[in-house]
C-alpha cells in the first residue's frame, strides 16, 4: 500500500486488488526496483471504477530514467493521457482524449515501453501512440512520485485491479 496523505485502504486477494476511495490518493507500489525494466516492456492489466468521480488507474511506470503516469478517468471522470509530457499533464499534452468509463465494468489496458515509443490500448484499441524523441518525461508534482518505481493509484475514487502482468519484450517492436 502507497503511503499517501489520506489514503483508502488497499487489499490483495489471490485474484484481485482492491483499492478503497482515500482523501487523495490511495494505490499500491511495486517495491522491487532492481528486478523491474526501464525499456523493452509490457505491462497489462484490468481495472474497474467502483466508486467516485475520478482516474481509477493512475499507472507510474518507468520512461529510462524517468517516471510518469497513464491516466485513466481523470479530471472529473474522463481524461486519458499521460502525465507529464514536456511538463504537461495528461489534460494539457498531446495524449489528451476524453472517453467515458462506467463504473463497475472492467476496463483491459495495456502499455508497451520501448526505447522510443509509447504505446497504449484500451480494450483492445490502440489509443495512444508517441513517439518519444526530443520530449520530457516527467511525474506531475506531488505525492504521486511515492508510486515510484511502479505503482497503481487512484483520486477520490475506488477501483479493482485485477490480472496484473509484467513482461519484458525480448524482440522490441515485433
Amino acid at each position: 500500500m502507497t503511503d499517501f496523505a489520506g489514503h483508502g485502504e488497499v487489499r490483495l486477494g489471490s485474484a484481485e486488488a482492491e483499492i478503497d476511495m482515500g482523501a487523495m490518493l490511495a494505490g499500491m507500489t511495486w517495491t522491487n526496483a532492481s528486478q523491474l525494466p526501464t525499456k523493452d516492456y509490457e505491462i497489462s492489466l484490468e481495472a474497474m471504477k467502483t466508486v467516485g468521480g475520478d482516474f481509477f488507474c493512475g499507472l507510474t511506470f518507468p520512461v529510462g530514467t524517468n517516471f510518469c503516469s497513464l491516466i485513466m478517468g481523470g479530471w472529473g471522470g474522463g481524461v486519458v493521457g499521460i502525465s507529464s509530457i514536456n511538463g504537461q499533464d495528461a489534460s494539457e499534452n498531446e495524449t489528451f482524449q476524453t472517453l467515458y468509463f462506467e463504473p463497475n465494468r472492467w476496463f483491459i489496458i495495456k502499455l508497451r515501453m520501448l526505447e522510443d515509443k509509447l504505446n497504449v490500448w484500451l480494450d483492445g484499441k490502440q489509443i495512444i501512440d508517441l513517439d518519444l524523441a526530443g520530449k520530457s518525461i516527467s511525474l506531475r508534482p506531488g505525492e504521486i512520485y511515492k508510486n515510484v518505481p511502479l505503482g497503481i493509484s487512484t483520486f477520490q475514487t475506488g477501483a479493482r485491479i485485477r490480472k496484473f502482468s509484467l513482461k519484458k519484450l525480448e524482440a522490441p517492436g515485433k
